[in-house]
């Protein structure tokens, strides 16, 4: 009989995510089948898998290889424990002068629910979630951000997030290169871009500066009191801010929320050159994109909101930063955080019937529709209008 030689030529270690195992002798990943590096033949060894997804049964052997097949060691398997999600950053699309859009894919829940999710974009490599950041609906699978707002001329670094009772996972790096757009920087080095909507020019992100354009610091925050005591019922005139929903990691995004102090004060908030809009400011606007005056001076709410806010055509993007809510009743100050996420509430300062006009984005009157009335007691959002 003829002797035939067999030569041992691989010693590995093949794992499979719960499916059956199939003999492949040809590859390092097939769709969900895994092998390692080779070993010296006659050795021990010990292998680490990594990247695993949390709360899957994971299946492994040991295999052979000669020159007349592959033979397999006995099956063991186990299961990942909970912890992080598993989530991929989406490629950049629709790149606009202002805004773009990516989003994410929670492939894993980690095992628990996800209480938060979205983009968070930085121009350092490795954003986190203090910078720049969307706060999308909550739960699993694709979804879509728009990233706004963008500087002219800037490369940004964009990664997915999803946050569990186990922490914040993130996906991976991807980065884009904004065009020239226009934009203007106040005293603190923020930079906003703007849009020229008829004959105006606005801001297309909410103001977040801490001082006024000659330096002097602007109040963060105040107590229950003092926050009373410094609305115009209280005729205090400590000017002072505070962050949507009480998070300073929200200013990134969503800009500060500022008394009627703020907005009146002579030393002017905004950038040189540029003012707090008023409600005439405000008015011009909607009549040039298509609301009546008489809808306006009657306190209807139209049909074009929804142009106005983030993703709306006309570019200004306003945010959904919710307000503060300042009361007195019976004698006893409080404040409240109100509505962040669910509309945006834009002060102005002016003055009518002794109290200040503001107009609600996505309110009461729903996306579309522009809530318009008068406040002696809320910090809102603000936005500035070139002179």
């Amino acid at each position: 009989m003829k002797k035939v030689k067999l030569f041992l030529t691989a010693l590995s270690v093949v794992a499979t995510v719960e499916s059956a195992l199939a003999v492949n002798a040809n590859f390092f990943r097939q769709g969900s089948v895994y092998c390692n590096a080779n070993y010296a033949i006659g050795t021990n060894f010990r292998n680490n898998q990594s990247n695993l997804m949390t709360t899957i049964t994971n299946y492994f052997r040991v295999y052979a290889i000669n020159n007349a097949d592959a033979a397999y060691g006995n099956e063991v398997s186990f299961i990942t424990p909970k912890g992080l999600a598993t989530i991929t950053t989406a490629a950049i699309r629709s790149i606009a002068p202002l805004s773009t859009k990516s989003g994410g894919d929670i492939i894993n829940d980690g095992g628990a629910t996800i209480t938060a999710r979205g983009v968070c974009w930085s121009t350092s490599a490795h954003p986190t979630t203090p910078n720049f950041k969307t706060s999308d609906s909550p739960g699993v699978g694709v979804f879509t951000s728009t990233l706004t707002p963008l500087a002219s001329q800037s490369t940004y670094f964009v990664r997915a997030y999803a946050t569990n009772n186990y922490g914040t996972a993130f996906g991976n790096d991807v980065s884009i290169t904004t065009g020239l757009i226009n934009s203007v920087v106040d005293i603190d080095g923020n930079i906003y871009p703007y849009v020229v909507i008829g004959n105006q020019t606005w801001m297309a992100s909410n103001l977040r500066t801490s001082h006024f354009n000659n330096g002097d610091p602007i109040t963060n925050g105040l107590s229950e009191f003092d926050w009373w005591k410094n609305s115009s019922f209280g005729g205090g005139t400590i000017p002072a801010f505070t962050f949507p929903n009480g998070d300073s990691s929200t200013n990134a995004a969503y800009g500060k929320l500022y008394n009627t102090n703020v907005l009146i004060d002579r030393r002017n908030a905004c950038p040189t050159g540029w003012h707090v809009s008023t409600f005439n400011d405000w008015d011009t606007l909607l009549v040039n994109l298509g609301m009546s005056q008489s809808d306006i001076d009657n306190g209807k709410p139209g049909n074009i909101g929804s142009k106005l806010l983030e993703g709306g055509s006309t570019g200004l993007n306003l945010k959904k930063a919710g307000e503060l809510d300042i009361q007195n009743i019976y004698g006893v100050n409080s404040k409240q955080y109100n509505n962040f996420q669910l509309w945006g509430l834009y002060l102005t300062p002016t003055l009518r019937f002794g109290s200040y006009y503001y107009l609600i984005f996505n309110g009461p009157v729903g996306p579309d529709g522009i809530y318009i009335a008068l406040t002696n007691n809320n910090a809102g959002a603000v936005r500035c209008v070139k002179d």
